[in-house]
């Protein structure tokens, strides 16, 4: 039975010297896990794409992802409102360091306003973005632990890895993450930035599951 959740993203920022903002909008089926979301930018600086960087959407799927194998999305932890603190890191020791706060406004509807700050001029002639997983691990009562690592493709056909890792604070500070749980990342169509139009648009199908049982299989 499909169930539409309407996604609301808010984003702000300063990446190699350009501040930008940028709003935008879509919609989750938490029970297929798929998503849909375009963001629309003022402007963003002409040596960096959002190809390049994780999250500008991400921060909205350990809420509404797929549960698999026993798993237990972030709406069934915490109720979907969680905050979110994390380092981006790119070859040559760059990094984008991110920030967000996630609500689940009600049954239906999510917001993510969400901050990225820093500096990255590693080639932004990306071409597309492949599968990738993200590890949560349990951080005690009110907390959870993230990492993850993925690769783009360059229009050269180079691999450029992008690895990141941070912090979840749960506002029920007695919500806990049971066990480490890995969220799969799996583009449903080319994830496109359109520069011209400064439009931004992805689909995802995302699941998450328990680390112990994908490892054992």
């Amino acid at each position: 039975m499909e169930q539409k959740i309407e996604l609301l993203t808010f984003v702000s920022g300063c990446i190699n010297g350009v501040d930008f903002q940028a709003s935008g909008g879509g919609f989750a089926d938490p029970v297929k896990g798929i998503t849909k979301a375009v963001l629309l930018y003022d402007k963003f600086p002409e040596d960096f794409t959002p190809l390049k960087c994780k999250s500008w959407k991400c921060k909205h799927h350990p809420a509404i992802a797929e549960e698999i194998d026993g798993g237990k999305n972030f709406f069934t932890v915490c109720k979907g409102n969680y905050d979110v603190f994390e380092t981006i890191k790119y070859p040559g020791n760059q990094a984008i360091y991110s920030s967000a706060k996630i609500r689940r406004i009600d049954f239906s509807r999510q917001v993510v306003i969400s901050r990225f700050d820093g500096f990255c001029t590693v080639d932004a002639d990306i071409a597309r973005q492949l599968p990738y997983d993200e590890i949560m691990r349990p951080g005690g009562r009110g907390k959870a632990m993230l990492s993850g690592e993925r690769t783009v493709m360059t229009v050269k056909g180079a691999e450029i890895k992008i690895c990141w890792e941070g912090e979840i604070q749960f506002l029920d500070r007695n919500a806990e993450l049971p066990f480490e749980e890995i969220i799969h990342y799996e583009p449903l169509a080319p994830v496109r930035f359109l520069r011209k139009e400064l439009r931004y648009e992805k689909e995802m199908k995302v699941t998450i599951a328990p680390r112990y049982k994908l490892n054992s299989k």
